[in-house]
């Protein structure tokens, strides 16, 4: 996925009077880069790294990652976490887990299907739970939709054409990436000490991508507060974005706070 995945966070961020906000595509996809190379979690936080030191970014950043994203944060608050006041992570993993069965019959076939109005219904299908898809269309949207699965799968069709079709490389190395991310407990630890009070994991019952029971293992090895939204699928902020964006403004607020408040004690 691209960032305009992120839309429903841009738009609103974009436009509160207390934040900038940055989304960007990682390698291998969308308009970055493709290098031919092997991928890692670790490697890609650099990207990230260097990035957010080119746009001038060193210090009161709130880093929210999702699913490789979320991998990727770990790896860069691990890396770096004076940068960051806070950090959310959603439907994700510290690694070395096996995936929901689904998600092991799927991925492979999403790899090999070339057609991707076919690729991104099966995406729809795998990310959101039936009852979202089979819900009615925002009211906003066009008549034309019967319900969000047509909504969103035009409204995606849409967006996918700006961008050029993912290389087969940038999918089987970020799949790599994925396959091959471990952060120990030890590490997990240290995250937690270094941010304490200022994580927060974010994960849905119904996801079929990473099971719910990755974030509740992370929640206990970084000490921190866990939501959890019953049936909700693996892309809570777009399944669920008025929620989402109240958990991340709520959050962000508290732990500026937290910060400001350990400033002033030194």
């Amino acid at each position: 996925m691209t960032c305009d995945s992120w839309d429903n966070q841009s738009r609103f961020f974009d436009s509160h009077p207390d934040y900038q906000c940055c989304v960007f595509d990682n390698r291998g996809v969308g308009r970055s880069s493709t290098p031919s190379c092997r991928y890692t979690t670790s490697d890609m936080a650099k990207d990230v790294y260097e990035l957010l030191i080119w746009l001038g970014w060193k210090s009161d950043i709130h880093l929210v990652g999702i699913s490789m994203g979320g991998m990727i944060s770990l790896e860069l608050a691990h890396f770096s976490p004076e940068m960051f006041t806070s950090l959310t992570l959603v439907s994700t993993t510290a690694g070395l887990t096996i995936p929901p069965v689904t998600a092991m019959i799927e991925i492979p076939r999403l790899l090999v299907i070339k057609d991707r109005g076919e690729r991104l219904q099966r995406v729809l299908r795998l990310i959101f739970p039936q009852s979202v898809l089979e819900a009615p269309p925002p009211a906003h949207s066009s008549p034309e939709y019967k319900n969000m699965f047509e909504y969103m799968f035009e409204t995606s069709r849409r967006k996918a054409e700006a961008y050029p079709p993912q290389n087969p490389i940038g999918a089987l190395a970020q799949l790599s990436a994925v396959m091959t991310h471990h952060v120990s407990s030890t590490r997990l630890k240290q995250i937690g000490d270094a941010m304490k009070g200022r994580i927060q994991i974010v994960t849905g019952t119904w996801d079929q991508l990473v099971r719910p029971s990755n974030s509740t293992y992370l929640s206990k090895q970084l000490s921190c507060t866990m939501h959890v939204y019953e049936g909700g699928g693996h892309a809570l902020p777009s399944e669920r974005p008025a929620w989402f964006n109240d958990l991340l403004v709520s959050h962000f607020g508290q732990c500026a706070r937290l910060v400001q408040s350990m400033d002033s004690a030194l």
